[in-house]
């Protein structure tokens, strides 16, 4: 496999990709927050010659407001180029299981797009911290009378 090429693209190439591919516009002059919105820089990028083009509807009552369910914020995301490095110094019991939860938990599509680096690897919303909640009755994972035993694979 090959490394993919990055080269960083300037706002004004990203807009008329996007147009090009079909985005949504936006065309509200009145939205507070079109200044920062990609639908709403990219309808000065929509082509000139097709007849139809995907629009935001402007009569439903959400979309000219700050809560508007459509906005996507024109501010840069850094996100991760992959996750293949991950598993050079894991060792191969341990890389196989981890892939194997990873396929899992997410599709396998979705893993391998995470994984080439085509999609931007999420950022967790779920509180996931290794404390136990405060209202549990009895043993938990995370005490130290808790008897399971937990494994990674075969061994």
């Amino acid at each position: 496999m090959t490394k993919k090429d990055i080269t960083p693209k300037t706002l004004e190439q990203l807009l008329r990709e996007k147009a090009e591919s079909s985005y949504t516009i936006c065309s509200s002059n009145e939205c507070p927050l079109r200044q920062s919105c990609l639908h709403w820089m990219a309808r000065e990028y929509s082509p000139k010659h097709p007849f139809v083009v995907s629009t935001i509807n402007l009569m439903n009552p959400l979309m000219q407001t700050d809560q508007c369910p459509m906005y996507s914020s024109s501010k840069p995301i850094r996100m991760p180029l992959g996750i293949s490095k991950m598993y050079y110094d894991m060792p191969r019991r341990i890389e196989v299981a981890l892939k194997r939860n990873l396929i899992n938990h997410f599709n396998r599509k979705r893993y391998y797009e995470y994984h080439s680096g085509y999609r931007p690897v999420p950022q967790s919303t779920s509180n996931t911290s290794a404390k136990p909640p405060s209202n549990t009755a009895g043993p938990t994972p995370w005490s130290s009378t808790a008897t399971r035993r937990i494994t990674c694979g075969k061994f």
